[in-house]
């Protein structure tokens, strides 16, 4: 086959079009049965990504355009799927100044400067927590009214409010008044960090269908490397609390200006279906004209009606309702809230743990970040493309969930015999492949199971029983060292539990919807 570009022709005067909705409109035409092989590619749209660039270039010059009709003529000529993975990348970032590995360094001035206790620290960071987690099925439900996009928007502006707020908390000297003040900042961040990422979830979920996994896990590898490497590196460089609370509202003003600038909600929107892929109303296959198949069965295929807008695998969204009525949702849930529990409990407590076996003159010795923290990220790194690229390629999401949940068992279990940086070093591989597993699965498994239409309700309950879940662990291993004396028994029954869960998701199955059950007796 020919490596030359072809280009289809709209023998078309670009100026009858006083905006993109006209053309767009005219285009989606469908066509009579007496049009000709000329007529056919006429209907094709010119707004493909190798299409006919003069096309893009003459409707993004028309005079007449509305602001509007030119974004959308601008997204024609670009990679916007790609868009939508950098917005959600920009939110997700802005917002994980809110994340508790972040927020650990400024907890030292809110301290000091705020006059409160250790004690009292904490206390407004689980409260905040844990009202938090019970808004997040009400913010993931306005996500599907609003659209992500939107929703978005919204939450970073929102989110400013609750970064700044202990700055002002600090000039208030009526003390009632400075801590109600910080058990809202407290709440509101945790509470908008978490629906930023929710929202940014979804609005991935919507662009892509086929490509989730991959673009999940390269995604996630970037916000990764980014908190990671430069935003807690920045943080931990600031002298003052106070800079932190003033670049967190920046990166948010700027963060929501790109969103807003940029960002679309869903591929539909602009004539798209997800992957970048252009609906042709038409019937006609743009790809089939530039491989030099013949028109005329591309136009007999444009007779026949056309499915509604569906997911591409033609099964229907299932409503938050119907998928809590299925054994999927739950088996789902619970994998998840039991991960919560136990990963990242064991791996807040996991110098505590390894202090409590070798002793503190040993634990010196086996310099502990060094030895699990870069294999571990190593490990996330690769297993997590690995699994993004298998739930594109067919593998079965319940393999890699009961990988990642033998792992994890196996994991804590070591978690307890750390004497060496060895065993340190074997720690960090395995949690790195829980924790690479359980990121591509996390991005993409309620999208490909319950669909994209109430998606963020669906995954607001889950990150509501996350969140407890994250709040739970830590009370349940420190009731068992003060009650045992050590952390070696409950690391245990983590080990056991998280080793159960991982059969129990052998025998997950993709939902069937309830429509789909009914149309064999119609």
């Amino acid at each position: 086959m020919s490596s030359a570009k072809h280009t289809v022709v709209i023998h078309t005067e670009p100026e009858n079009y006083q905006t993109f909705g006209a053309f767009q409109a005219d285009a989606h035409q469908p066509l009579s049965p007496q049009v000709s092989e000329y007529d056919s590619s006429h209907h094709v749209r010119s707004y493909q990504m190798a299409g006919n660039a003069e096309q893009h270039h003459q409707v993004i010059r028309s005079k007449k355009e509305s602001m509007k009709d030119s974004m959308k003529a601008w997204y024609c000529c670009v990679e916007p799927q790609y868009i939508a993975v950098i917005s959600s990348l920009v939110a997700s970032s802005a917002a994980a100044f809110g994340i508790p590995k972040v927020l650990a360094f400024s907890f030292p001035g809110w301290r000091i400067s705020l006059n409160l206790t250790r004690t009292t620290l904490s206390a407004l960071f689980s409260v905040g927590n844990l009202c938090g987690a019970f808004f997040q099925p009400y913010i993931g439900k306005n996500v599907d009214k609003w659209g992500p996009k939107h929703s978005l928007v919204v939450m970073l502006l929102f989110i400013c409010g609750p970064f700044y707020a202990p700055i002002i908390a600090q000039e208030i000297f009526f003390p009632p008044l400075r801590m109600a003040i910080m058990v809202l900042a407290i709440f509101g961040i945790r509470v908008l960090q978490a629906g930023i990422d929710t929202a940014g979830n979804v609005l991935i979920n919507h662009w892509f269908l086929k490509q989730r996994g991959r673009v999940s896990s390269i995604r996630q590898i970037f916000y990764v490397c980014l908190q990671d490497l430069v935003l807690v590196q920045i943080v931990q460089n600031l002298d003052d609390w106070r800079a932190t609370s003033h670049l967190s509202v920046a990166v948010c003003f700027v963060a929501m200006s790109w969103i807003f600038i940029f960002a679309i909600n869903t591929p539909e929107e602009i004539g798209m279906k997800p992957d970048g892929k252009w609906v042709e109303s038409t019937g006609i296959e743009y790809e089939s004209l530039l491989d030099g198949k013949q028109v005329e069965a591309s136009s007999d295929r444009s007779k026949e009606p056309k499915p509604e807008k569906q997911e591409a695998s033609s099964s229907p969204s299932f409503s938050c309702s119907e998928a809590m009525q299925t054994s999927s949702f739950w088996l789902l849930l619970t994998n998840n809230v039991f991960y919560c529990i136990v990963g990242p409990t064991t791996t807040l407590f996991l110098l505590d743990i390894v202090m409590d076996t070798v002793g503190d003159a040993k634990l010196k010795q086996i310099n502990l970040a060094q030895c699990v923290y870069i294999p571990h990220f190593i490990l996330a790194v690769l297993v997590g493309t690995a699994s993004g690229w298998m739930i594109d390629y067919g593998v079965e999401i319940r393999y890699i969930l009961a990988f990642s949940s033998f792992c994890l068992a196996l994991s804590t279990y070591i978690s307890t015999e750390i004497s060496s940086p060895s065993t340190a070093i074997l720690f960090g591989i395995i949690r790195g492949c829980v924790g690479g597993t359980r990121q591509s699965v996390k991005q993409t498994v309620w999208a490909n199971y319950y669909g994209r239409e109430h998606l963020g309700e669906i995954t607001g309950i889950s990150r509501t029983c996350e969140m407890l879940g994250m709040s739970l662990g830590p009370l349940f291993l420190g009731v068992s060292r003060e009650h045992f004396g050590e952390y070696r028994t409950g690391c245990y029954a983590m080990s056991a539990l998280c080793w159960f869960q991982g059969w129990a998701m052998l025998f997950l199955k993709k939902p069937v919807h309830p429509s789909s059950l009914a149309e064999p007796a119609a």
